[in-house]
């Protein structure tokens, strides 16, 4: 008896994937149920679902198969919308928006009307859930502590909103993206101001500042000048740069609001207050300082931050220039004066990436080092803060605007 070793069956190659494909379409619907019952099930279906949208760029849907995902898609949006209602929208989008972006960027898909009139729906009901969680949350904010969990969300949600309004999917989405980057943009001013105005600077404007004696100053400069460049050092490191993998862009926002607003409230002390001769002095010296620690920051903030910051620096030495009027003050200054100024100050080498790393570290607890410590001897630039503790005579006729 011959045996013919040949098969009588073959595997039919048309079907691999189509088994895991409809099991993850059951996945799914379980996972929705009536509604979803947690968290964890929630984001369990949609990853399934970029499963199967990238399983359909690959052909390996079958036409059953994806029927079924046609009909399950707007019952699975709608449902994700509700759970985002009620749990945190701004926590929850990037699950929901990841497939659907995935679904919208599909090259495969047949019925294009049927899924983009979902996919914009539900765009826009997401969109109203953001805004309207992110208004809330600015508005009752009362925290110290920097929002920069939530800020750095909300880039990764703007990032995917962007992606799915390029696939030409959205003709809405531009005046949307505008209303909820205005309310991203509310909560970093919104921590700024916070900051600046009950923090940092209240003990600034409540000094007496006709007063002919000195007040208590740190190596010459108010302690509030100190403190806020500690409390952005400790929030660059807090987020991590230059070491850890995330967007910066947050951090970098804050540093830069704060910033501005911090320049903002020295020059309304030259503009309000009844300033003596002996804070005058300590006016400038302030100035100068506050100057020079927020150009150290240059680098870190990137060319368009560091304009915005350098714009409200600018604004500041020219309102204490035009407020105060020392013996000292020269009809028009000298290039040596204005080179001594741009070299020492303006000029000085912002904070490179090793220097953080150095700074990083020593938080760490790895090492000890004072290149932070701006009253220091070894403070990173220190050459640079002794030039500030005593500022160019004439620096009030340097023309700013040509900085």
């Amino acid at each position: 008896m011959s045996h013919d070793p040949s098969p009588k069956q073959t595997l039919d190659d048309s079907r691999v994937g189509t088994f895991d494909c409809s099991y993850l379409l059951q996945r799914v619907r379980s996972a929705m149920g009536p509604q979803y019952r947690s968290k964890n099930a929630f984001e369990t279906a949609c990853r399934s679902m970029i499963t199967l949208w990238s399983a359909l760029n690959c052909s390996m849907l079958k036409n059953d198969v994806y029927e079924a995902l046609l009909l399950l898609w707007p019952i699975f949006l709608k449902q994700g919308v509700v759970f985002l209602a009620s749990d945190s929208p701004i926590l929850c989008a990037r699950s929901l928006l990841e497939p659907l972006v995935m679904s919208a960027s599909s090259t495969s898909v047949k019925d294009v009307a049927s899924i983009s009139e979902a996919n914009t729906a539900c765009i826009g009901e997401i969109m109203q859930l953001l805004i309207s969680e992110l208004r809330q949350r600015t508005m009752t904010f009362s925290s110290l502590i920097p929002p920069l969990g939530l800020l750095q969300e909300l880039t990764g949600i703007i990032e995917l909103l962007q992606e799915y309004h390029l696939t030409g999917s959205n003709t809405t989405f531009s005046s949307a993206k505008i209303e909820l980057v205005d309310a991203y943009n509310s909560l970093i001013e919104r921590y700024s101001l916070r900051f600046v105005e009950d923090v940092a600077f209240p003990s600034y404007w409540n000094l007496n500042w006709s007063a002919s004696s000195s007040c208590f100053l740190l190596n010459g400069v108010h302690p509030t000048i100190y403190f806020c460049f500690n409390s952005l050092v400790g929030l660059v490191d807090w987020c991590g740069y230059p070491i850890q993998m995330v967007d910066y862009m947050p951090c970098r926002q804050i540093v830069a609001h704060v910033w501005e607003r911090s320049a903002l409230a020295i020059a309304v002390v030259a503009e309000e207050k009844e300033i003596s001769e002996v804070r005058k002095k300590q006016l400038q010296v302030d100035t100068m300082h506050l100057v020079l620690f927020a150009r150290m920051f240059r680098k870190f903030l990137g060319e368009r931050l560091s304009g915005v910051v350098s714009s409200a620096l600018v604004r500041l030495l020219e309102t204490v220039a035009r407020h105060v009027s020392l013996e000292t003050r020269k009809g028009s200054s000298s290039q040596s004066v204005a080179a001594a100024f741009e070299t020492n100050i303006w000029n000085v080498p912002p904070i490179e990436p090793a220097e953080w790393i150095q700074c990083v570290r020593a938080r760490g607890g790895k090492k000890t080092t004072n290149a932070f410590i701006p009253w220091s001897e070894d403070f990173i630039r220190a050459s640079h803060v002794k030039a500030a503790q005593k500022p160019p005579e004439g620096w009030q006729s340097i023309s700013f605007q040509q900085l």
